[in-house]
């Protein structure tokens, strides 16, 4: 049997042999996106039914109407109408809400025990402790730390961490606000004095976490922050690198504070 011969059966062979393994794999994949499809269209859905229920609503009564008939928050409330009135956009970026599914599976697989977690927080610093304490306590997609792991990190590399899920849980305590901030703003008589004690709560967590990130910003150099998503370009310049952040935001250098967009996002209140 010549070489080539031997190869075309080797190909063959494989082909016969994976054939009904690849069969499974695609159906298993292709339950996976339908499943994912499916939890996007019950969260529009959702959203859906309280836009109607708050279309139905004497003024300023939706809030009051969520706290006591939807088992959720209502911020989680004001997200579904949000997803709805972007429901279009949503679907067509379904293929990315895949992968972003699985990192969010892989990061539950690496999430720490939240006692474990808390008790390891004794090795910390008080504020770095603060910081992610109230991140394990309160976020719910900022990155979850590891405090067992956290601490093994060199200082500098552990402060750029933790001042990495600052600014990721400051980033998701603004979109909380900025929902409730728009539904109010399209309806100006749901302004009751329960929304305003609300709206004054939201705007004093994102007060806390602006706080907790500018004061982080003076410790941790552009070199520290963690690898990936949001990494500063300055990490990658020579002469930038060991600047801290607060430096490199100063207007002498004129690289702008990507709190600006925080601020322009959530009007004056920080």
């Amino acid at each position: 049997m010549s070489s080539v011969e031997k190869s075309e059966g080797r190909a063959l062979e494989l082909w016969e042999l994976g054939e009904e393994l690849a069969r499974e794999i695609n159906a298993e994949h292709r339950a996976f996106t339908a499943a994912l499809k499916k939890t996007l269209e019950h969260a529009i859905r959702a959203g859906e039914l309280l836009t109607e229920a708050k279309s139905k609503c004497p003024h300023g009564s939706f809030m009051e109407w969520v706290a006591e008939n939807f088992d959720g928050s209502y911020s989680t409330a004001s997200t579904y109408m949000r997803l709805y009135k972007d429901r279009d956009e949503l679907r067509a970026k379904v293929t990315a809400s895949v992968d972003l599914s699985i990192s969010g599976a892989l990061k539950a697989l690496s999430a720490p025990d939240p006692e474990v977690a808390v008790n390891a927080l004794d090795s910390f610093p008080p504020e770095e402790a603060a910081i992610l304490k109230r991140a394990l306590d309160t976020c719910e997609f900022c990155p979850q730390p590891n405090p067992e792991r956290l601490i093994q990190l060199p200082e500098a590399r552990r402060r750029g961490f933790v001042a990495e899920v600052a600014w990721s849980a400051m980033v998701e305590q603004g979109m909380n606000y900025a929902g409730i901030k728009n539904i109010i703003e399209e309806d100006i008589d749901s302004l009751t004095p329960e929304v305003i004690a609300e709206l004054q709560e939201q705007v004093d967590v994102l007060r806390w976490w602006v706080e907790q990130v500018e004061r982080m910003e003076t410790l941790v150099r552009a070199r520290d922050w963690p690898p990936g998503r949001g990494v500063p370009q300055a990490a990658f310049d020579e002469e930038l690198r060991d600047l801290t952040l607060s430096e490199l935001y100063d207007p002498e250098i004129g690289l702008p504070s990507p709190r600006v967009r925080i601020r322009e996002f959530c009007g004056n209140v920080v």
